[in-house]
């Protein structure tokens, strides 16, 4: 959102979807990663999980997920894009990459301090939950 309101008309997902001329570059994190920054902030803001979830330990909230309580802020990213991407990156590289594709910058926005949790609690059937992401993620530049 910020690309395109400040920088260079990123196209929206209908644009890429419609035209297969459009660039698509994705930037996909870390999912573990991602999935303990989601937890972190949520617990760390005035907003809560899914209302049945509140503020949820970080076990009771990988539980939740193990049994199918999805939201986009931990979804699984590869799933369910507009089409198959030209390029995938890491998305913990924006800041090295964003300039080489785009000739601007990309400040750091959303640089949320809370703490992650440490414990490693069900990590390999989190790993499993979202093995493509984990693949994807492991190939990219």
């Amino acid at each position: 959102a910020y690309a395109r309101q400040y920088q260079c008309g990123v196209a929206t997902v209908e644009e890429v979807r419609q035209n297969p001329n459009v660039p698509f570059y994705f930037f996909l994190r870390n999912p573990y990663e991602r999935l303990r920054a989601a937890w972190a902030y949520h617990n760390s803001q005035a907003i809560s999980l899914p209302a049945h979830l509140g503020r949820a330990s970080w076990t009771e909230f990988c539980d939740a997920v193990l049994a199918g309580v999805m939201d986009h802020h931990w979804a699984p990213q590869i799933e369910g894009l507009a089409r198959e991407p030209d390029e995938v990156f890491q998305f913990e590289r924006v800041g090295r990459v964003w300039p080489d594709l785009t000739g601007h910058e990309m400040p750091r926005l959303n640089d949320v301090k809370s703490s992650k949790p440490v414990e490693q609690y069900r990590r390999t059937e989190l790993e499993q939950l979202y093995w493509l992401d984990l693949e994807f993620w492991e190939d990219a530049e």
